[in-house]
């Protein structure tokens, strides 16, 4: 059995399977960490910090924010505290995945893309590409967006790891294979909003889900999004905005977006910024995509979706099920 700590950052940052930038970011901003000093002032954690790091990793895998997270509380997390006599179950390391994104935040705080490349090729070669998106591209890239707000990541870094993300997610799309024969969507950001590795992974696992997805990228304009519906006939075009700024600029016209497509098309709009409920959006016929799960699970909802209505409609053919 394990002894009680304490442990270093290092040891900490292995068995959670954290990158020390990102753990000394969520002490700074969040509190959820208590460590104390060494003699020579580094810091030591205790079992209970580790308790709540595992509790943190698993409501992100669920797809919560560390906002909604930090919220629940320190000594909820860390869950009923133990005696030092009575230290618990032995901490086991990580799995690989989890000690590998730890090392990707690591490598795009230091600008190494080739060291970048290096993990997720070793990775890829391992797992499954639906693996290596959900578990490994989709925590990566929320950690470093975390990191960015907590001022702890430079811009650079999180534009290197975003870049490298999106060239391999666009890639994976493409060796899905698609077909004219199958349901349809559109997916593209709202004006304004730049940030498109997430509706990039949704949309792959849409694809995944025997979607035919026409990705048409960041920041296309409302009249943009009509045109191509317009010239594809889709049965669902997908709406990703991250920031709330842009979802408040753009609410009056997209709500003349659900309006102009009608009924025909199935209007989605999911992203950090979606709240679980609004009702003007709602009655005006748009469906809400929140991010509070996985990608994978949101991808298999709305395909499924979007299968129903393609057969109502009685266009492309549901061919294939949730994969």
């Amino acid at each position: 059995m394990k002894s009680p700590g304490p442990y270093k950052i290092g040891t900490v940052s292995r068995l959670a399977g954290i990158s020390p930038g990102l753990l000394r970011a969520w002490e700074r901003r969040y509190g959820l960490l208590r460590p104390g000093r060494g003699p020579g002032g580094h810091r030591l954690y205790t079992a209970d910090d580790l308790r709540v790091l595992d509790e943190v990793r698993r409501l992100r895998g669920e797809g919560r924010s560390m906002g909604e997270i930090a919220a629940l509380g320190r000594e909820h997390l860390a869950g009923p505290a133990r005696s030092e006599s009575s230290p618990g179950p032995p901490i086991e390391p990580v799995p690989v995945l989890e000690s590998a994104c730890a090392e990707l935040v690591e490598a795009a705080l230091s600008l190494r893309a080739e060291w970048l490349n290096r993990i997720l090729d070793g990775i890829a070669a391992t797992y499954s590409s639906d693996v290596v998106v959900e578990r490994v591209i989709a925590p990566v890239s929320r950690s470093i967006g975390e990191l960015w707000e907590a001022g702890v990541c430079p811009v650079a870094s999180e534009h290197l790891i975003n870049s490298i993300f999106r060239h391999r997610v666009l890639k994976l799309m493409e060796a899905a294979g698609s077909s004219e024969e199958l349901p349809t969507a559109v997916a593209a950001c709202l004006p304004g909003e730049e940030h498109d590795l997430g509706i990039l992974i949704t949309s792959y696992f849409v694809t995944r889900s025997g979607i035919r997805v026409l990705y048409l990228g960041p920041s296309l304009p409302i009249q943009a999004c009509i045109e191509a519906c317009g010239l594809a006939k889709p049965d669902a075009l997908l709406i990703s905005v991250t920031t709330p700024g842009v979802l408040r600029t753009n609410r009056v016209d997209l709500i003349g977006l659900v309006g102009e497509l009608k009924a025909s098309v199935r209007v989605y709009l999911g992203g950090r910024a979606v709240p679980t409920s609004d009702p003007e959006l709602e009655a005006c016929g748009l469906r809400l995509t929140p991010a509070n799960r996985s990608p994978s699970a949101i991808a298999r909802r709305v395909a499924d979706e979007i299968r129903s209505h393609a057969h109502e409609r009685g266009t492309g053919r549901p061919v294939r099920a949730s994969a």
